[in-house]
């Protein structure tokens, strides 16, 4: 009892009633209830005497239900794979959408009530739900994620990368063409003179003209393994 003072504990103490308790009675323990019996007949009998008897939700139950939510997801995931470019799976929680060698972000999909969540899992710190009414939307929102992920990480990793293929585009391609013959002279320390590295790589221009395209400098293009074979092997076919 909270707030009795302890004149009214001591007299509760030692059996006697304060003045403001019409009578002291002791509470024993609660007789156990029998335990119920599992039978059939019993379950049956109870449903008709008890209107309010539910049966216990048991480890069966439980399989049952986690088996459903299993399956719906995978319906989900087995939809959603045809529309986005990730790795799609399916547990009893939710649809996972993630390929790390695509994309850094990872999607977390589930039903609920009328609309689709989407988790949307950037890092541990930066994550956020968005609801879509469909599963197009759904895939709609996870196409745009990941592309605008990968373009700002594409920016921000390959910076470098970017530069140099912008530099490489702004040559015409006879100045490109130039310039690798001038560094593949250098490279070849005498084996070929200017004149023959020129002919030799007229016989390939295309091909040449192919890693101005993916963003290969004149001044490292020699020291590809792809254009050293492409070289020597025309210097062969030329009979040098």
């Amino acid at each position: 009892m909270d707030g009795i003072s302890a004149y009214d504990r001591h007299l509760l103490d030692t059996g006697r009633k304060p003045r403001w308790a019409k009578k002291v009675t002791e509470i024993g323990p609660r007789e156990r209830r029998p335990a119920t019996s599992t039978s059939p007949s019993e379950i049956a009998m109870r449903r008709v005497t008890e209107p309010n008897y539910r049966k216990p939700f048991s480890e069966t139950d439980l399989k049952a239900v986690r088996k459903g939510e299993q399956e719906m997801n995978q319906r989900i995931a087995d939809a959603l794979a045809d529309k986005v470019d990730l790795k799609v799976s399916a547990s009893a929680d939710y649809v996972t959408v993630a390929d790390l060698s695509k994309s850094s972000v990872r999607f977390q999909v589930y039903s609920w009530g009328p609309v689709y969540k989407v988790k949307i899992i950037k890092s541990a710190t930066n994550q956020e739900v968005v609801d879509c009414k469909t599963l197009a939307d759904v895939a709609a929102v996870i196409n745009e994620v990941v592309l605008t992920t990968e373009s700002v990480e594409f920016l921000r990793n390959n910076k470098i990368v970017c530069e140099i293929i912008n530099e490489c585009k702004s040559m015409s391609e006879e100045e490109y063409f130039d310039a690798v013959v001038e560094n593949c002279t250098k490279d070849t320390n005498g084996m070929f003179t200017k004149e023959e590295v020129q002919k030799i790589l007229e016989s390939v221009n295309e091909e040449v003209l192919d890693f101005r395209e993916a963003g290969i400098l004149p001044k490292e293009i020699v020291e590809v393994d792809e254009f050293n074979e492409l070289f020597y092997g025309a210097a062969m076919d030329l009979g040098f």
